[in-house]
């Protein structure tokens, strides 16, 4: 039976998940986004809350700031899957993004 999700490509199979990574880019912050900020995330049909865990290479984030930034979901898993255009927002706060790496929940081991 074939899923909504299903590409074909087995290495392409969504997974659930509290972490994933991101490149993104900060449209409009007014003072800082740093490790521990909560935002909420839209991704496709997914809006959750998440947490910033860890930002690539810097302390912290301001307007017109790119970096790959690891976020973890508050409530529950969510499929999510590389490729992905993501939103994050709090606030008047705004970012856009890319999914890069998803850290899978019960991936089996083939």
């Amino acid at each position: 039976m074939a899923l909504l999700a299903d590409t074909g490509d087995p290495e392409d199979e969504p997974y659930g998940t509290f972490l994933f990574q991101a490149e993104v880019s900060v449209l409009f912050h007014a003072t800082a986004i740093y490790v521990g900020f909560q935002t909420t995330i839209h991704i496709g049909s997914i809006r959750q809350t998440a947490i910033i865990r860890a930002i690539e290479e810097r302390e912290k984030m301001g307007t017109n700031d790119s970096a790959s930034v690891l976020f973890q979901f508050v409530g529950h898993p969510e499929f999510v899957r590389p490729g992905m255009r993501m939103l994050f927002r709090e606030g008047t706060s705004k970012g856009i993004g890319v999914v890069t790496k998803v850290f899978p929940l019960n991936k089996s081991a083939g």
